[in-house]
């Protein structure tokens, strides 16, 4: 005899209780019934142990999963949160809040106002405002922390319950600092790009003019007796004209299109030829004190500029000391690896000379920092200062391939450091110079300029000296020029900057087309490349606007009296 019971779960069969005996009709119908609670009890008891397994399967689930948060929550530098917004309480922040708010968490989950107090005044009501309306938002915005402000990128996104009202809002936000003065320092690196090249462009058309505006006194005053009352007013003209030209070249020097002569150097010889006059120029009292590294590395520099920057800073100092104080300039070596010190993050590894000039005067905040190399920028008052010199300063040393940093804090003084790469050359021994070489001659010579005023002035003042001159108003024309008349002219004199063919162009094509003819560029400003193309050398020569009339006669004379370079014709 056989008897099967079935194991139900909620009108599920999960099972069966399987009787069996040796005889037919073995059971009765009481033991039939005990045999089927027997199943019942039987199943009940199954429920109840697969209930359990459930539970600690999921239980165990949820201790991993909280275990995976908290690992992520406490590792991660953004900062995790949840809010509840009916309550307006926080449920859960993350340790990295104490870290970026310089906050306890304890003092955010006692009252969201921590949180709020934090916000820098000037975003308070924007952020509360996004933050109130419940919606998902992505906000930047600043908070006060540990006595400096900081920028914070927070993303919040609302968990909607049934009725589609905001049960919870989880976000994460993020210090975002570096970032922003990063984009702050790029958008000051394009300002400066833009008012550089705008200067050079003011630089170049001013020189056109001001060479025809000090060739034309220069002229002048030689045809003027002493004593006449006209030869004052002239000297006035030429006085004003020379400032005028020293201020574009400090608008070349700012914007970096200048032309540098650069020679192998130390440093040390630079601060010592200007100690000199550094003392006339500082105040009985202010205190001098230089400290010279004894082996110093040369760098390649143009002396006349460095002369300009040591002074430059030292006037600074000085307007920066007017009780009186100590300057002190030194000198140093620095070897640059790649785990140096943050102070110079962005020198590549090397070696460097370093220029540090000190005062102990009224400092800077850090706004007037931030703008300190910007043109024309100045805390002087009205007719103090043009706000060029420390854009000049700047100029030169980042066209001489170095860099310059300041450190400065209220009240506790100025420290500029120059940092020069060294190079492997070695300081060439001081040569006596040479008698300069006559200025006249008969030779043939071809002006080449697109402003009419310099072009006329230009031949006018080599048909003076004794030159046969030609004109030409462009690159095209002067090559014309030379064919109609080749192997005449000696020597061309070409614009830089002209439309169509520049003054580069033009002087490849004379070398190519007319080789033996001397070139010499003129330029109101050069660019970079112009020095790098290794167009300059032997034959080709470059004369800076605005030139008078002995400078431009005495260079067109040594170029002519050059020793012709190998090749040229």
């Amino acid at each position: 005899a056989a008897a099967a019971f079935p194991l139900r779960v909620k009108n599920r069969t999960i099972g069966a209780l399987n009787v069996y005996a040796a005889e037919a009709g073995f059971f009765n119908e009481e033991e039939l019934g005990l045999l089927g609670d027997l199943a019942a009890d039987i199943a009940f008891a199954l429920e109840v142990h697969q209930r359990d397994l459930e539970r600690r399967e999921a239980e165990q689930a949820l201790r991993a999963s909280e275990e995976r948060f908290r690992e992520l929550a406490e590792t991660i530098q953004e900062v995790f949160w949840i809010l509840d917004p009916a309550e307006n309480q926080v449920l859960y922040v993350s340790p990295a809040y104490e870290k970026v708010w310089n906050r306890s968490r304890e003092s955010l989950y006692a009252s969201r106002q921590s949180w709020v107090d934090s916000i820098h005044p000037d975003d308070r009501d924007r952020v509360l405002r996004v933050v109130a309306s419940h919606n998902a938002y992505d906000e930047e915005y600043r908070i006060i922390a540990g006595g400096g402000v900081r920028w914070i990128r927070d993303q919040g996104f609302p968990v909607r319950g049934p009725t589609g009202a905001a049960e919870r809002i989880v976000g994460v936000a993020r210090d975002i600092t570096d970032r922003k003065a990063a984009e702050e320092q790029l958008r000051q690196v394009q300002r400066m790009e833009s008012v550089g090249r705008l200067a050079a462009g003011i630089a170049h058309d001013f020189n056109n003019i001001l060479t025809v505006i000090n060739s034309v006194v220069d002229l002048a005053l030689a045809e003027v007796p002493e004593g006449a009352p006209l030869r004052n007013d002239l000297i006035t003209i030429r006085d004003a004209g020379s400032q005028a030209a020293g201020l574009t070249r400090q608008l070349l020097a700012f914007s970096r299109r200048q032309v540098l002569r650069p020679e192998v150097v130390s440093l040390n010889s630079l601060v010592t030829e200007a100690e000199t006059l550094l003392r006339r120029l500082l105040r009985e009292d202010i205190t001098l004190v230089t400290r010279l590294a004894p082996d110093l590395v040369p760098v390649s520099v143009d002396p006349a500029q460095f002369h300009q920057v040591i002074l430059n800073l030292a006037v600074n100092s000085r307007d920066a000391m007017p009780r009186g104080g100590t300057l002190t300039i030194e000198t140093r070596n620095l070897t640059v690896s790649p785990g140096h010190h943050p102070a110079e993050e962005s020198l590549l590894a090397g070696r460097y000379a370093a220029l540090s000039v000190t005062d102990t005067g009224t400092g800077m905040d850090q706004a007037t920092r931030q703008r300190l190399f910007e043109p024309f920028f100045t805390t002087k008052e009205a007719g103090k200062g043009t706000g060029l010199g420390l854009a000049t300063v700047h100029g030169i040393v980042k066209q001489s391939g170095g860099d310059i940093r300041v450190e400065s804090e209220v009240g506790k003084g100025t420290t500029f450091t120059i940092y020069l790469p060294a190079t492997e050359l070695r300081p060439a021994p001081a040569r006596a110079r040479s008698a300069p070489a006559p200025a006249r001659g008969t030779e043939c010579l071809l002006v080449v300029d697109d402003d009419p005023g310099v072009r006329s002035l230009t031949a006018r003042l080599l048909d003076r000296v004794g030159y046969t001159v030609l004109v030409a108003g462009g690159g095209q024309e002067a090559l014309a020029t030379l064919d109609a008349n080749r192997g005449e002219v000696q020597l061309v004199i070409a614009d830089i900057v002209m439309p169509g063919m520049s003054g580069t162009e033009l002087a490849r094509q004379i070398r190519l087309h007319h080789p033996g003819t001397r070139i010499l560029l003129t330029t109101g400003y050069t660019e970079a490349e112009t020095l790098r193309e290794g167009l300059l050398t032997g034959d080709v020569q470059l004369l800076n606007k605005p030139y008078g009339p002995e400078e431009l006669a005495t260079r067109v004379r040594e170029l002519l009296d050059a020793k012709a370079p190998p090749g040229s014709g």
